[in-house]
């Protein structure tokens, strides 16, 4: 079992996603909240009238007026008169400023009396500077005469500093009402807490087996999210290992794995229906290109001479890739209508081609060498695939085409285009391609119900041949020789889904299912459900469904589940409608995952019925009702109801003309129907304009009332029964309330957003009613609270926001949009807060990089504080010792050298602030500093000494003086040392020093010189040498002083010759000559 840290939304917390407004706590007490701000001049009762407030909008504008009038009050002796006699110019008085508190939550309210058109409530928020940074509005529109109440809540964004409560009225038309009684309440908002990610698992939707350094080798596409990118991975047949990964950067998954005639792997993608090749033998990995304008490739097969085809959506297009050209060429379009090109086949005998192409009816096409094609099923089955919806799956084996429809039926095909096999009530395929059984002519392995079947072609049968526990059915796979003992022979090894592979010997029938060796991703949300004992699951999309137990923190392992759409608790089980076929399984959480649990109850595929979006049980008669989408073949949805003492199981299709089911509830014996009018994706778009509520009654079976609460709307969600009995739901923006006795919609506010004008939408607004009274609900990207009884809207998050449930508690739950689960507690549900918070300090780089301790780059400090109950206030932090403290807004950079003790320390809500905590760490970006003292630059003569003198000193860590390096000319020198200058050669030389310090800075440095002889330094040497006897005789030294006071080298040079190694000795000779010769030479 998993655990995953919890951590709470807080306003400092740099985890926090920009665009999401700050949330403050709830569970701190009265005294300790900020009291509201008070609108000075409320009821417009002070002596000039309207002091305190400012005409902000309409200035100027003689058609409209603003003023104090007595004609009208709700209370006291005035209220604001707004005469808007403008079509053009808006008309509005804006309170003076009143400071706000960040993350504070504020209902607004004032009575109005609007005689005609709309008058709105606004409050807005400025920044220190003056500029805007927020509002909330709410519209009224005639009050037929009676004062009502107008109120609008918000809460106030993290750098407001004041605000201001607006009257107004547009531009848009004119508008004649009265306001008063302005006020400001406390409207407290929960607390948000981050799940995570917790639905995780593979996602891979085709692969192919190939062969890498004579091994069996498997290929296929593991889908990313977030930080986790969607990959082309290499794996192992045998150990399942991953060989490589290459990262696919903007793709979200593959339905086309191939290896071509060549060897090269090729994968086609989606939503960027991009090419991309992998070459086995060099390990690249290249992107070719898109295939023309194509979102999709639904399919791939290998053709001549290294070729790949590939089959598109949504232009239902077939391509050809020739490694030869380098280029992808378009081929058409296979039949003018469908809009998938779902699967391909390939007679590499023949040189023939089968394209199979659907979305709302199946169509197979043989395409011949010279391009000629012909249409198959017309002529070999009854309706020519107008009863399926696409051929989802073909392959050509052993002188066969074998094809998988839709719902699994299998059909044969000869190459002489005559039925080998069909028949839609005996044997199918689950598999999505089948293999040739090695030394059996004309058997081909496949999988059905994930166990192995082989088909015959003489006898036109299929046999059951090994059972598998836990099986899947692959994608594709054929035997191969795994080299292994325990694998004799030939085995089969197939990919199947949720990257599980399939094993299948044929000497010694043994069956193994295991899993790549692969974390996987985290998996988008595709719903939320309610569940037993308090539990809240998560279902991702595709495959995974995964628990999280709100008491313990607890997150079970992800079972690989299909796509989970909707549920409903019976006897403490969980019903589940799965896609596709309008799948409805029973789920026992008390028991093992396994084949038979969840086990499956119904499906709706004889029904044309796909995604089943809505779900509700009646327990009194123990009946379940599904909503349902259907097929990629039309646009009629359905209501199923099932009987669980009969087991009988009944669908009704005609509710709403061409529109779906999507949103259920159930009150007092009846069953409230949410419509929308998109149907499946393969058809051709809606024909309904208005999303319908329907009432049916289960116990006549009819319909019985029908209405259209939102003219224009394409979607009724989020159906939901109110604690006073009465129905809520979503219509695209509008959130409305419907009257089960009258059958009325008595209310309705737009605060949402439309559907977008393309695509298709299905699911869109989710609502639940908790403990506090208050309607809370999301609708793609927003999470919001409506007031019922006033119907004050709230956003509580204007980014993140889509599905949602509830738990037992009160607990509401909703993704972020992707893959994250959110939990919110309502206020007054938060526990106590007794603790302060937790503030945890973070480097970067995380460790020092440099020696013994010290960073030698800039360092950041990042703090992160977090509150599991009322949530931070602020995190302060101080550098020298607690003096004076500063509050955290951002990471803190350090550039400068110096040993640090940073200071910090955070306070929630409830007033409690943690002990200080001390981060403590030393940077010394500055090398050493090295100063040579001698010898210096310049020209010396030969004849002197001069002493080393090198200093190195570094200020911060020091110098390490174990690593302090002197060399002249390449060789060692010491600190000190004395250097006879006679003993180097005349010209330039170089001292190079090289100094270390203590967190591993290192500098160097050069000083230069020359050495050069003249009259002096001679007569110098000559008198060393005397001195020495390395000139023995004092005559003979005599005579060579002589010649070189007199400057007459070439004497000297010729009595130095003669009396080398006798006389003068051997070295001292040496270096006379060479100075004689270089001053006889100038």
């Amino acid at each position: 079992m998993s655990w995953y840290r919890r951590w709470m939304f807080s306003a400092v917390s740099l985890a926090l996603v920009t665009s999401l407004l700050p949330l403050g706590g709830g569970s701190a007490s009265a005294a300790e909240e900020p009291p509201p701000p008070a609108v000075f001049n409320p009821g417009f009762e002070e002596a000039d009238g309207l002091s305190g407030w400012t005409r902000s909008f309409g200035v100027g504008i003689a058609e409209n007026t603003a003023v104090a009038s007595t004609a009208e009050k709700y209370e006291g002796a005035r209220s604001l008169l707004l005469d808007d006699r403008s079509a053009v110019h808006p008309l509005g008085m804006e309170s003076t400023p009143f400071a706000v508190t960040p993350a504070a939550g504020y209902s607004v309210s004032a009575m109005m009396k609007v005689e005609t058109g709309s008058m709105a409530l606004y409050i807005r928020f400025f920044d220190a500077n003056g500029t805007k940074i927020g509002e909330a509005a709410n519209w009224l529109t005639p009050t037929d005469g009676a004062w009502a109440k107008n109120a609008v809540s918000a809460v106030v964004p993290d750098k407001a500093v004041t605000g201001t409560v607006l009257l107004y009225s547009s531009g848009a038309g004119v508008t004649r009402g009265y306001a008063d009684a302005v006020g400001i309440e406390p409207n407290r908002t929960g607390t948000f807490e981050r799940i995570g990610g917790i639905v995780k698992g593979m996602i891979n939707e085709d692969s192919a087996i190939g062969s890498e350094n004579g091994k069996p080798v498997l290929y296929s596409v593991f889908k990313g999210r977030g930080e986790t990118p969607t990959v082309f991975a290499v794996i192992d047949a045998l150990s399942r290992e991953v060989l490589g990964t290459y990262p696919m950067p903007g793709v979200e998954a593959a339905w086309g794995v191939k290896v071509a005639t060549d060897g090269q792997v090729y994968i086609g993608t989606h939503y960027n229906g991009g090419l991309y090749r992998y070459n086995p033998g060099t390990k690249q990995f290249d992107y070719l290109g898109q295939f023309g304008s194509e979102t999709h490739v639904f399919s791939m097969v290998a053709g001549p001479n290294g070729k790949i085809f590939a089959g598109t959506y949504p232009g239902g297009r077939l391509y050809e890739y020739d490694p030869a050209a380098g280029a992808i060429q378009d081929l058409g379009r296979p039949d003018p209508e469908e809009k998938y090109l779902r699967s391909l086949a390939y007679d590499a005998e023949r040189n023939v081609l089968y394209a199979g192409a659907g979305g709302t009816k199946s169509r197979i096409y043989k395409i011949g060498p010279d391009g000629s094609k012909k249409g198959l099923l017309s002529t070999l089955i009854p309706g020519g695939g107008d009863s399926y919806a696409w051929p989802y799956g073909m392959d050509f084996e052993e002188d066969r085409l074998f094809v998988k429809f839709s719902n699994g039926d299998l059909l044969v095909v000869r190459p002489d285009d005559t039925i080998d096999y069909y028949d839609p009530a005996g044997m199918d395929i689950h598999s999505g391609q089948v293999a040739a059984i090695p030394g059996q002519p004309g058997r081909v392995l496949f999988t059905l119900g994930a166990n192995f079947y082989a088909y015959d072609s003489a006898s036109r049968s299929s046999e059951l041949v090994a059972k598998v526990e836990g099986g899947v059915n692959f994608q594709d796979g054929r035997f191969v020789d795994l080299q292994s003992p325990e694998w004799p022979g030939q085995t089969f090894v197939g990919l199947g889904s949720y990257g599980n592979v399939m094993y299948y010997n044929q000497d010694t029938g043994r069956t193994a299912v295991q899993p790549v060796q692969y974390e996987g991703a985290p998996i988008l949300i595709q719903s939320i459900h309610q569940g037993t004992e308090g539990k809240i699951y998560a279902a991702g999309y595709m495959s995974g469904f995964t628990s999280y137990d709100p008491a313990t923190g607890a997150v079970s392992e992800t079972n690989p589940l299909g796509q989970i759409e909707s549920s409903a608790i019976r006897n403490g089980k969980l019903l589940l409608g799965a896609y596709a076929g309008g799948r409805v399984l029973e789920y026992d959480p008390n028991q093992p995952f396994s084949a038979q649990n969840p086990r499956q109850l119904f499906d709706l595929r004889a029904y044309d019925q796909d995604r089943p979006f809505a779900m509700v049980y009646d327990e009194e008669h123990d009946r379940l009702f599904v909503g349902t989408v259907p097929n990629t073949t039309s646009l009629q949805g359905a209501l199923a109801m099932y009987d669980f003492a009969t087991g009988r199981l009944e669908v009704f299709r005609n509710l709403a003309l061409n529109q779906s089911v999507i949103s259920l509830a159930y009150k007092d014996g009846l069953v409230y129907v949410g419509t929308t009018v998109y149907g499946g994706l393969g058809t051709s778009g809606p024909t309904e304009t208005n999303a319908k509520l329907v009432v049916f009654d289960p116990a006549t079976k009819r319909k019985v009332f029908e209405t259209i609460p939102v003219s224009g709307r394409k979607g009724v969600t989020g159906l939901t029964i109110a604690p006073d009995g009465s129905l809520w739901g979503v219509a695209e923006d509008m959130i409305f309330k419907f009257d089960t006795a009258s059958r009325k919609v008595v209310s309705k506010i737009a605060k949402l957003r439309r559907y977008s004008a393309s695509g298709t939408t299905w699911t869109w607004g989710f609502l639940r009613f908790a403990p506090d009274g208050n309607l809370y609900g999301t609708s793609r990207g927003q999470f919001f609270m409506v007031k019922p009884e006033t119907l004050e809207f709230v956003m509580l998050n204007g980014s993140y926001g889509n599905y949602l449930n509830i738990d037992a508690s009160g607990h509401l739950y909703f993704s972020d949009n992707d893959t994250t689960l959110w939990k919110y507690t309502p206020p007054g549900m938060e526990p106590a807060d007794e603790a302060p918070p937790v503030t945890t300090a973070s480097l970067q780089p995380s460790e020092p990089n440099g020696e013994n301790g010290w960073h030698t780059v800039p360092v950041t400090v990042q703090l992160e504080a977090t509150d599991d109950r009322s949530g931070v206030t602020e995190t302060v932090y101080s550098l020298d010792q607690g003096a004076s403290w500063q509050r955290y807004t951002s990471p803190l950079a350090f550039t400068q050298d110096g040993v640090y003790a940073v200071q910090y320390r955070s306070s929630d809500q409830a007033g409690h602030t943690e002990d200080a905590r001390t981060l403590a760490f030393r940077l010394d970006r500055t090398p050493p500093v090295i100063t040579v003292a001698s010898p210096v630059s310049g020209v010396h003569p030969d004849s002197e000494e001069l002493d080393v003198q090198v200093e190195a000193t570094d200020e911060q860590a020091g110098v390490d003086a174990g690593l302090l390096r002197i060399t002249l000319d390449g060789q060692p020198v010491q600190p000190g040392e004395k250097l006879s200058l006679y003993l180097l050669p005349l010209g330039t030389h170089t001292l190079h020093v090289t100094a270390v310090d203590l967190a591993g800075n290192r500098r160097e440095s050069t000083a230069t010189f020359e050495t050069r002889a003249t009259q002096e330094s001679l007569l110098a040497l000559l008198a060393r040498f005397g001195q020495s006897g390395q000139v023995s005789q004092p005559g003979i030294l005599n005579s060579l002083v002589k010649k070189a006071e007199h400057a007459d080298w070439a004497a000297l040079v010729h009595e130095v010759e003669a009396l080398s190694g006798k006389q003068v000795a051997a070295d001292a000779a040496s270096i006379l000559l060479r100075d004689a010769r270089a001053l006889l030479t100038p």
